[in-house]
């Protein structure tokens, strides 16, 4: 009877609907025809006894079939049960083992296997999704900082070597003019040797020309080595290929990596956009404030060159006290257009050969302020704006317009008074001549700790 049980246990669903089918319908029915036959028939003899056995054989019959269907339900119930758990987010779920065979107990397994993967699978984008997050986070903290975009680029190409595994990466950015591929950062040994070449030749030309991403084994590189691949792409347009190869493991690349690098490769494109139109930005900035210079000098040819020469100054006394290049170009720029503001100023008085009226020297005294209010708008020039409005203020506080003491002014503002005073000292203007540079210097030295920042004047004096 064991060995009965257990082969049904091992019957196929169809054999044992079918078995079921016969026990509960099929046997009882042929039996319950027996009794009727023998008790419809002339000779038809039964006895009580016969008949109960009759009955206990259909009873019998029937719980066997009933047994047999109950664990076909259970089993599929079970099943039901846990694609709802599954359906409802729980992939962790696994189905109990049973004793039956046959097609439950192969989708049971199924779905247990289809269980164990989906966990699997979600480990491993939950693993991708902290990998790009600590991407993201490192590359966020450099853009917050980065002045150079060559080391913002190396920074990205490391991190993500590093992240993914690989022993090697580059970063190769299109010429247009060329149409070429050229590298612009180059991270461990390499493997892949070309440094430039046309788009659409070789592997890495064909990825720019094409536009997609490609991953390829070993077998499959001509290298010996994994290779990954990832165009850079902006507004349908390709600017590069961010390119790794060779994983430290000795393994290929897999779909998981691809997905990484290729959700990277959007950001590094939006960051060389951003780069782009930053130096957009910049071209645009140096060529309004040359246009603006030139505005004042056509003005005033009594002061043509003043403000590139404030700016020359500017810029050796401000390295002298080892400032950082932001602040270097800060007063360059704004020496530039410091006297901007002339341009509200009326010619007769600009050109006037003798001394100024006090009204006249009121109105003079405007131009700074009329110079910030010209650039107020732009917001390029926004840290340029006190530079142009102050470097008419003295130590002492005996300058225009607002007649600052020497506690009120930074450094730079101190170097680009100073600047500008000496270059208007050794300038002719329409009411005198030009001092010589021996006679500034002394003028200089004359007035420092009143007028004038010691420490500037001193190493003004020595560079000049």
């Amino acid at each position: 009877m064991g060995l009965k049980m257990k082969s049904i246990k091992h019957d196929t669903i169809w054999r044992k609907f079918l078995l079921s089918a016969v026990l509960m319908s099929l046997l009882p029915i042929l039996l319950l025809l027996y009794i009727v036959y023998f008790v419809t028939t002339p000779r038809g003899e039964i006895n009580a006894a016969q008949i109960r056995w009759l009955i206990f054989w259909i009873m019998c019959s029937a719980l066997a079939g009933f047994w047999i269907t109950k664990n076909m339900i259970k089993s599929f119930v079970q099943l039901s049960k846990g694609f709802k758990t599954v359906a409802n987010g729980n992939y962790s779920v696994q189905l109990e083992k049973t004793d039956e065979a046959g097609e439950i107990d192969e989708l049971s397994k199924a779905f247990n296997k289809i269980t164990s993967r989906l966990e699997d699978n979600i480990r491993e984008l939950q693993r991708s999704k902290r990998l790009i997050q600590d991407i993201l986070s490192r590359v966020g903290r450099a853009v917050a900082s980065f002045q150079d975009i060559d080391k913002f680029l190396e920074l990205i190409v490391i991190t993500t070597i590093e992240t993914i595994g690989a022993k090697n990466g580059k970063l190769m950015l299109t010429d247009d003019e060329q149409s070429e591929l050229i590298t612009k950062i180059s991270v461990g040994k390499e493997q892949i040797q070309s440094h430039s070449l046309k788009i659409g030749e070789g592997f890495l030309g064909s990825v720019v020309k094409k536009g997609k991403p490609v991953v390829l084994p070993k077998s499959e590189s001509g290298y010996g080595v994994s290779v990954i691949c990832v165009p850079l792409i902006y507004s349908n347009r390709t600017n590069g290929i961010i390119v790794l190869n060779d994983k430290l493991d000795s393994t290929d690349f897999t779909e998981d990596d691809l997905f990484i690098l290729s959700d990277l490769a959007s950001h590094i494109s939006i960051a060389l956009e951003n780069y782009r139109l930053s130096l957009d930005v910049e071209k645009t900035y140096i060529e309004t404030i040359n246009a603006l210079a030139m505005a004042v000098d056509a003005r005033d040819p009594y002061t043509r060159g003043h403000s590139k020469r404030v700016g020359e100054y500017c810029e050796r006394i401000a390295k002298e006290f080892g400032l950082d290049e932001d602040t270097v170009k800060m007063l360059r720029d704004a020496s530039i257009v410091h006297d901007i503001g002339k341009i509200g100023i009326p010619d007769e008085i600009l050109r006037k050969t003798t001394p100024l009226t006090k009204d006249e020297l009121k109105l003079i005294q405007q131009h700074p302020l009329i110079g910030e209010n010209i650039l107020k708008p732009i917001r390029s020039f926004e840290k340029l704006r006190n530079l142009i409005r102050f470097h008419h203020e003295r130590l002492n506080g005996s300058g225009y317009p607002e007649g600052l003491d020497g506690q009120e002014l930074s450094l730079p503002l101190k170097i680009m008074i100073v600047a500008d005073a000496f270059d208007a000292m050794t300038s002719n203007r329409p009411y005198r001549q030009a001092m010589s540079t021996l006679e500034a210097k002394e003028e200089l030295r004359r007035h420092s700790g009143t007028l004038f920042d010691k420490e500037v004047v001193e190493k003004f004096i020595q560079i000049i």
